[in-house]
């Protein structure tokens, strides 16, 4: 059923120029959130995750904040995620010696090469998707971290995922970034 116009002048009803009459109660300012503790924030985080798999855009569609809060609260999305005691979904800029890090306590684990196969098997930090994506193939990949290991030999202690460097060399972070995959990518494209 058509809403009815609303005509309230003559000149609006000779010209035409009639708009839907809305309900009493029809705008309604929405609610501001300003200053919202920490803990709200992360037990809506945590709402919407008991139902949903929670991701930036999932959240923006459910969530009670906007996604941006959340980010502006916590420094990033994924630090809101580990204050709230959830899962990350995607890591980003992560550093080269941290995935070769994980590459090397694979290698170690595994005692041989380790396989795409094996990402499923050792619940590692970092997936598959990183490694192609960043290297341009699973191969190409392998074969950047065994320049960076081999290279690296006289290193007493490989660094877990999520540090830095070593106790003994504090730059290698840096090192290995300048040093590593780059290079290994230049030779195999022929660049």
């Amino acid at each position: 059923m058509p809403r009815p116009l609303n005509c309230s002048s003559a000149d609006s009803r000779r010209r035409g120029r009639c708009a839907p009459a809305e309900p009493p109660g029809f705008y309604k300012l929405d609610e501001h959130h300003r200053n919202v503790p920490d803990a709200e924030l992360l037990a809506d985080l945590r709402r919407v995750a008991r139902v949903n798999r929670l991701t930036y855009q999932r959240y923006a569609d459910v969530g009670r904040f906007a996604p941006g809060t959340v980010v502006r609260h916590f420094g990033s999305w994924n630090g809101a995620l580990i204050r709230a005691g959830l899962s990350i979904g995607r890591h980003y800029r992560v550093p080269d010696e941290q995935c070769f890090a994980q590459l090397w306590q694979m290698w170690r684990t595994l005692g041989r090469q380790p396989r795409l196969a094996d990402f499923e098997n050792l619940g590692t930090t970092y997936g598959p998707a990183l490694y192609i994506k960043r290297f341009g193939s699973w191969r190409c990949a392998l074969g950047a971290f065994v320049e960076w290991a081999n290279g690296r030999a006289k290193r007493r202690k490989v660094p877990t995922p999520g540090s830095e460097g070593t106790p003994d060399d504090p730059d290698s972070g840096a090192r290995a970034k300048a040093s590593g995959s780059s290079e290994y990518l230049r030779t195999r494209r022929g660049g």
